[in-house]
């Protein structure tokens, strides 16, 4: 709600945000010649209409003519920005006999469930940007997941959001 804004961004906050359009390049430069009439798009806010209260921002959207829309989420690990991208998410991936998988128990899986529920675009490629290149990860809608993290998401919204929307409680308390 940006009650507490921050005054000094961060180093590897400011390198993530930068990395994310060499990302978003590279991506857009490996997939070209396997896509017809391919764009990469900035996406900014999208609001569910069948959940109003939950909004998502994906860093791009793809439009190719032979997949239709693909989202597309990109992730710089500035401590780790020196290394080849598959070493330096390997906390959050999983090796498999096709590539690489996104881990169910990180925040990024969950974080690209949600964008993908509430856009309504069932597909992500995950880009994984290192100074070494990029790793792309696809991340399917997992529906199961997402129908018990909307639950929760919901009764957040009516127990903590509401109440702070209507009555504006912590926003006081750092004025008082």
């Amino acid at each position: 709600m940006n009650y507490c804004p921050m005054e000094h961004i961060p180093e590897q906050l400011e390198w993530g945000h930068e990395k994310e359009i060499s990302a978003s390049e590279l991506y857009f430069k490996k997939l070209s010649s396997k896509h017809q009439e391919l764009a990469v798009v900035e996406s900014g806010l999208v609001i569910n209409q069948k959940w109003p209260f939950l909004g998502a921002s994906p860093d791009r959207i793809r439009f190719c003519k032979c997949h239709g829309k693909t989202l597309v989420e990109c992730k710089s690990l500035f401590s780790k920005r020196n290394l080849l991208p598959g070493i330096a998410a390997s906390e959050k991936l999983i090796k498999t006999t096709k590539g690489f998988q996104l881990k169910e128990e990180t925040t990024w899986y969950f974080q690209i469930q949600g964008q993908m529920a509430i856009t309504g675009i069932h597909h992500t490629d995950l880009v994984i940007y290192t100074n070494k290149g990029i790793l792309i990860v696809p991340v399917k809608f997992n529906e199961q997941f997402w129908l018990r993290i909307l639950d929760k998401l919901h009764l957040f919204f009516v127990q903590f959001m509401v109440p702070e929307l209507l009555s504006g409680t912590i926003l006081r308390s750092f004025n008082p």
